[in-house]
């Protein structure tokens, strides 16, 4: 009621897109904002999350400055806190002593070595006082037998000890939570925002939202402004 400016909810609000009453500004969540894209109250200031900050940027309340976090701020920057937790298994050292025992008994035979029967020819003999003939002669099969082979290798109660060392695994860092330190807490959007854990491609005040231009809480969505929402192009959820 009573909004001359345009897709607001709530009352006496002259700017735009407002969810809330008697903001000028526009994309505001919340009331008597004169800035734009607060969420809270009685900010001058643009994307502040809290209140009466005449700053930009800011989350708390009465700051001068901008990019703050905190009260009473004047500078710039102040107040950031960043969160780095991580959870470390230590390395696992590689370190083996291994005994395998030894114990082989090798036996074997290389084989015979057999030679075939074969036949000498007759020998002629022809001279002045000697005449005849020698053989023919027929040697019989010759067989040559193989050594055997009887090894054995280490014996009762030996074994073949390996040592086996190296680096080893480790040691294994997984991180658990970071928050980088910036305006607001857990901020990952694309543009500067303050709140708390807003993501997207834009810039944010509140908490939790995704997507661009918001202000409030749990909104999805393209220039939203409320509270639990989903929306696109000026869209007021409550």
């Amino acid at each position: 009621m009573f909004n001359t400016g345009l897709l607001n909810t709530g009352v006496g609000n002259a700017g735009s897109y407002n969810s809330g009453s008697f903001n000028v500004g526009a994309s505001n969540t919340g009331s008597w904002n004169a800035g734009d894209t607060n969420t809270g109250w009685f900010n001058p200031g643009n994307l502040n999350t809290g209140i009466a900050n005449t700053g930009d940027v800011n989350t708390g309340g009465f700051n001068q400055g901008n990019l703050n976090n905190g009260f009473f701020w004047r500078g710039d920057g102040q107040g950031h806190a960043g969160f780095d937790y991580t959870l470390t298994i230590p390395a696992i050292a590689l370190n083996l002593d291994v005994k395998v025992p030894l114990d082989i008994p090798i036996t074997g035979h290389l084989g015979d070595i057999v030679i075939g029967s074969f036949t000498i020819p007759t020998l002629h003999l022809n001279g002045n006082n000697l005449t005849g003939t020698i053989g023919p002669i027929v040697v019989d099969p010759i067989t040559i037998s193989g050594p055997s082979v009887d090894l054995h290798v280490g014996g009762a109660g030996e074994s073949l000890q390996l040592g086996i060392s190296g680096p080893g695994v480790g040691p294994v860092v997984i991180p658990v939570l970071q928050v980088a330190a910036g305006p607001g807490v857990g901020n990952s959007t694309g543009g500067v925002s303050s709140g708390f854990f807003n993501s997207g491609s834009g810039s944010a005040s509140g908490f939790g939202n995704v997507g661009g231009v918001l202000g409030g809480g749990i909104l999805v969505g393209l220039r939203v402004r409320g509270m639990w929402g989903v929306g696109f192009g000026g869209v007021e959820p409550r």
